[in-house]
């Protein structure tokens, strides 16, 4: 009776854990290569700490700027610190919204508004997974790709399309002069 109850809890937990990645998207590789990059515009809010709270501060960004009526069909987080070389309470990123076209954003707002330019070659990776699982699959690997320790500055850009999984698309080593507003 308890080999059955064990045997059935082993068996169920190892078709969830499949399961979830098969569904996050846990198979699938990230797609690495170099290619011009478009003017962006990112509505945001400064962090300083754990990149996990990424997603929150892009929800939070999404609700001020609907409340403006301004949709927010990608989003994404600019990550300027190699987490595994610098302490967790000094990790610095932005988070929000990207446009192609500068948007009408209230002056009231208490969102930043960064202009990254057009970049005629830049290092690029395309990732069909989880969010969640695209820097443990692509960070690693764009080191080796790039033949360097560090990939930072990067941008992360999340991209939702109808009847389609999350597209995440990496822009690594940016110019970090290039990253800062007025107000910085």
């Amino acid at each position: 009776m308890l080999k059955t109850i064990f045997l059935t809890v082993f068996f169920a937990t190892v078709v969830v854990l499949t399961a979830t990645y098969i569904y996050l998207g846990g198979y699938k590789e990230p797609e690495f290569f170099v290619d011009s990059s478009p003017t962006m515009y990112l509505a945001y809010k400064n962090i300083l700490g754990n990149y996990s709270q990424t997603s929150f501060i892009i929800n939070e960004v999404e609700k001020e700027l609907a409340a403006q009526n301004i949709e927010c069909t990608q989003s994404f987080g600019l990550f300027y610190d190699d987490p595994n070389k610098t302490v967790e309470s000094d990790l610095r990123s932005k988070a929000g919204c990207l446009f192609l076209k500068k948007p009408a954003i209230e002056e009231s707002s208490k969102l930043h508004l960064l202009k990254i330019p057009a970049y005629p070659k830049i290092v690029q990776a395309s990732f069909k997974g989880s969010p969640a699982l695209g820097p443990i699959k692509v960070y690693e690997q764009v080191k080796n790709w790039l033949q360097k320790d560090n990939a930072f500055p990067s941008l992360e850009v999340y991209s939702f399309k109808q009847n389609e999984n999350i597209v995440t698309t990496y822009y690594f080593s940016l110019p970090e002069r290039d990253l800062h507003d007025e107000d910085e």
